[in-house]
């Protein structure tokens, strides 16, 4: 089959698949049942059980074709964010959308397609490469957190390539913030707002003030900061008691990053103690920023990868994060690849079958070129 034909297909079946975080049971015994059909040898970890979800990051292992080589991972994650079930796909011109009901899922279902392809173009004889190791993760959509649960032992590969890269294929993301989480808890005192308001300390007020106070948004170049949920209150009548307000800061350079978490405590405690309430506050690291090196062979595989195909080959820095951050954190130097999903986490998003095509292209010309071995 056409490569064109078949990519379309395989993706189109994957996005037919609900697949939101924490519900990947049927899309993962999906990619096995494929792995089977290849005679390919495929197993789940514990990441399923280990977060209270439906199933773990799936493992399949791909012997080489004819490339004496170190063992290389192709990485994407299997979940979407929500909307994202009952996905109604719409092919108008080559582009894909949903109906705009859900998102589409192409983040980063486009990814795993591509290395379905991959693993078709192998089995049938058509594609060189060295042993691959694919690592479909699940809940990376929340924070990272089903290939954080990953036993490195499972793999034996040094180098990764995550496709999973929002944006025009051909582009290769070089490095990632740090990302931390703030969660603020303002505790007043409740008291009827009605009869004895004065009684009370307004809880949502101190939030309100300490909110208004923070520098939020993009702080410098390396650095951006957000408060993204806000509870507070039971009834109207009722001085609210306890808000609680949750944000990030991520940033390419530490010491920003702590300037910027240190801000943001310090104008809450500020504000607390103006409405007499006080504060808890809780900040944890969501993941680890990293830099691949300019002289990464990864790197220059991939440019040279997408000069071979007709691709413009760039290398950017991200404000995002990916499974590409936990593997690099653990000395797997991993690569993002853009995939050309657009508009994702949008009811909006959309991708060209075009771009699927030219990113299953370019991961398959770096496969032929990495012939003579992946620098350690």
């Amino acid at each position: 089959m056409p490569l064109r034909e078949r990519l379309m297909a395989t993706f189109l079946e994957l996005v037919d698949i609900d697949s939101e975080s924490y519900h990947e049971y049927a899309i993962s015994r999906h990619l096995q049942a494929i792995a089977g059909r290849l005679g390919l040898e495929s197993f789940s970890d514990s990441a399923g059980e280990r977060l209270g979800s439906e199933t773990g990051n799936l493992y399949i292992r791909v012997p080489a074709r004819g490339r004496d080589i170190p063992p290389l991972c192709l990485s994407a994650h299997i979940d979407t964010v929500a909307p994202g079930r009952g996905v109604v796909a719409v092919v108008r011109d080559g582009v894909i959308r949903s109906s705009g009901e859900t998102v589409l899922g192409a983040d980063c279902k486009a990814g795993v397609a591509a290395i379905l392809e991959l693993l078709y173009m192998s089995a049938e004889g058509g594609l060189r490469h060295g042993p691959l190791e694919i690592l479909f993760s699940v809940a990376e959509e929340q924070g990272l957190r089903g290939i954080r649960c990953i036993d490195t032992n499972n793999l034996a590969s040094r180098k990764a390539l995550v496709l999973d890269g929002p944006g025009p294929v051909g582009i290769a993301i070089t490095a990632s913030p740090t990302q931390d989480n703030l969660d603020f808890v303002v505790r007043g005192k409740a008291a009827h707002a009605g009869v004895e308001p004065e009684a009370g300390v307004n809880a949502i007020q101190a939030a309100a003030r300490a909110i208004a106070g923070m520098s939020l948004g993009r702080i410098d170049a390396a650095t951006t900061a957000s408060i993204g949920i806000i509870k507070g209150g039971t009834a109207v009548n009722i001085v609210p008691d306890r808000v609680v307000i949750r944000g990030e800061v991520r940033s390419h350079d530490p010491a920003s990053l702590r300037k910027q978490e240190e801000h943001m405590v310090s104008v809450a405690r500020r504000a607390c103690e103006e409405y007499g309430a006080t504060l808890e506050v809780e900040v944890q690291r969501a993941y680890d920023g990293y830099a691949v090196p300019d002289g990464e062979p990864l790197l220059r595989l991939a440019e040279l990868a997408a000069i071979e195909v007709g691709l413009t080959f760039g290398a950017v820095p991200t404000g995002g994060g990916s499974d590409a951050n936990f593997l690099n954190s653990v000395g797997i130097t991993a690569l993002v690849l853009n995939t050309g999903a657009r508009a994702c986490h949008t009811t909006d998003e959309y991708i060209e079958q075009s771009e699927m095509e030219n990113l299953t292209r370019m991961v398959a010309a770096m496969l032929e070129l990495s012939g003579t071995g992946l620098p350690s």
